[in-house]
């Protein structure tokens, strides 16, 4: 089987978490279960794209070509978070 070559980028979106007056903290799932053939996960990001505001976003591979993200608001009614989730896979170790 021949080596496939560069990376791809899977998932380019946004993750979004609207106000609560108590906090939320929700898990958001992205990408799919298996890379594609001859590849693993190469990034699982998310980072916070609305204002800064006490809120967080936190990414961690979850098996196969899939990232977990978990976005988290403070307890303010007016706060809310726009987290960018970025999901790529490279081609599996040992191709060059």
């Amino acid at each position: 089987m021949a080596c496939p070559s560069g990376t791809r980028q899977l998932v380019d979106r946004t993750a979004h978490n609207g106000a609560d007056c108590v906090g939320t903290s929700h898990d958001y799932f992205f990408g799919p279960a298996t890379c594609d053939a001859g590849f693993v996960i190469d990034t699982c990001s998310a980072t916070l794209s609305s204002q800064a505001n006490g809120s967080t976003c936190s990414a961690t591979p979850a098996g196969g070509c899939r990232c977990k993200v978990t976005v988290t608001t403070p307890a303010d009614c007016f706060k809310w978070a726009d987290c960018r989730v970025i999901v790529s896979e490279k081609p599996a170790p040992g191709c060059p």
